[in-house]
C-alpha cells in the first residue's frame, strides 16, 4: 500500500534510492577497514544472534558486485 501511494505521488524511486544509498554507507563504506578489507560478518539467523559467518572474502565479493550494479544503474 505505501508503494502504491508513493509512485502516485512521483516519490518511490527516490525513496528507493534514498533506503539503497543508507543501505549501501551501513553495510559497506562504514565497515571497510583502512585497507580496503572487510571484515568477516556474522549473518544472523535467529532471535538468539546465532547464525553464519560470512568471509572476508565473501563481503568484499559483494561490494563489489554492489559497486558494479551502481555503475551499470541498476
Amino acid at each position: 500500500m505505501v508503494e502504491e501511494v508513493l509512485k502516485k505521488i512521483g516519490l518511490y524511486d527516490k525513496v528507493v534510492q534514498s533506503l539503497a544509498e543508507k543501505v549501501g554507507d551501513i553495510t559497506f563504506m562504514e565497515a571497510q577497514l583502512k585497507d580496503g578489507s572487510f571484515r568477516d560478518f556474522l549473518y544472523p539467523l535467529k532471535e538468539d544472534g546465532s547464525g553464519v559467518v560470512l568471509s572476508s572474502i565473501e563481503i568484499t565479493s559483494e561490494f563489489s558486485f554492489e559497486l558494479t550494479e551502481i555503475a551499470r544503474g541498476g
